[in-house]
Parts: C-alpha cells; structure tokens; sequence
C-alpha cells in the first residue's frame, strides 16, 4: 500500500508540472500593415492541446496601383503566459482579387526568435511546396514556402466565381513572439504578354543576324 501511494505522488507531482507548464496564447492580433494589397479576418482560433493552437484566416488579395506596395504583408503579435514550446497552425483562404490568375505563391515568415516550420500544406489541386527552413538575418529569423501551380487560381471580376488558394503550415516557437508575413503571388502571363516577349525576341534575332 506504501509503494501504490508512492507512486501517486509522483503521478500526480507530474500531473501538477505539467499544468504549471501549459502554454496559453494570452494575446493575438493579425492584420494588413496598411499597405491595403491585403485583407483578411481571423477566426475559429481553438486550442487543440497544451500549447498547441489553430487560427483560421480568411483574406482577400487585392491588386495594387502603388509599385511600393507589390505583395501583401500580414504583421502578427503572439502572446504566450509560458516559456513553453508552443506550436500554432495557420490556415489559410485567400481569394484572387488580383486581376490576373496565379500560378505561383510565397508565403515568407520572419520572426523574432528562433522557430521551425512543418505540416505545410496545400489543398489546390496539383499544387506543391518548397520549404527554405529558418535562417537567422540580423535579429530576426527567415523562412519561405513556396506553393507551386497545378491549376492556376483564377481571377474573375464576380467575387462568386473568383479562385481561392487554401494553404497551411505550422510554426512551433518558444515563448512570445512577432511575426510577419509577405504573401506573393506569381502572375500567369496573359496572350498580349506572351506576344511581346515573342516579338522582342524574333527582333533580336534579326538583329543579330544583319550585325553579323
């Protein structure tokens, strides 16, 4: 009977760490810098276990007269009570508001510590990822993902039929956190394009011959 209360003890000192340890996410905001290339709402933030988190966000990308402003930053703040190793899941919806379809999308994560990416994923059909893990610059903490095309998302003037891109990864960091993010999305060449990049280079093909 000694040894079984014993173990008990222990049992529950352990029990009672752990929930001393339990990571919870006090604080969290996540939105466009202000460039207005972006948009999005934040919802559906659940706690899928001890220091494990999911936000879901909905966004749309929008086209930008403004050459400064090509991509679409997201600025987020997390706030975690713990130093514990928390991990959060971003998923992601974000509508073709571009004017033009994509067959391309980088997804760049800085930090302000050290973290690792996994779980990234893409539900488009055909589409991959190319993850660059973290490198440190400066202060600051680095990564890329990179979503390639199957089937371009497309743009259409009727937000109805528009193309949406659903992707995800999760990030696992110790303690607070500052993050940004600059989504980017690579632009199908439309027929007029194409037409010019041909004309220019029979141009220079003709002119290489009448110089020789």
């Amino acid at each position: 009977m000694r040894m079984n209360l014993k173990a008990l003890s222990i049992i529950v000192a352990l029990l009672t760490g752990v929930a001393a340890s339990r990571a919870d996410i006090t604080g969290n905001t996540l939105a466009d810098d202000g460039d207005g290339v972006i948009t999005c709402t934040t919802y559906g933030f659940l706690t899928l276990s001890p220091g494990e988190f999911q936000l879901s966000v909905d966004g749309i990308q929008h086209y930008s007269l403004d050459p400064s402003w090509p991509t679409g930053h997201i600025l987020g703040d997390i706030t975690t009570d713990t130093e514990t190793d928390p991990s959060l899941t971003l998923a992601y919806e974000v509508d073709n508001d571009t004017g033009t379809a994509w067959n391309d999308y980088q997804v760049q994560i800085t930090l302000n510590k050290s973290f690792t990416l996994s779980n990234v994923s893409v539900d488009n059909s055909g589409w991959t990822s190319v993850v660059t893990a973290p490198i440190q610059v400066g202060s600051s903490w680095i990564a890329y993902i990179d979503y390639k095309a199957g089937i371009p998302v497309p743009y259409d003037p009727d937000p109805l039929l528009t193309g949406t891109l659903d992707f995800g990864y999760k990030l696992s960091f110790t303690g607070s956190v500052t993050f940004v993010e600059a989504l980017t999305p690579t632009f199908v060449p439309e027929p007029g394009t194409w037409a010019l990049m041909a004309c220019g280079l029979i141009g220079a093909f003709f002119m290489r011959r009448r110089s020789a």
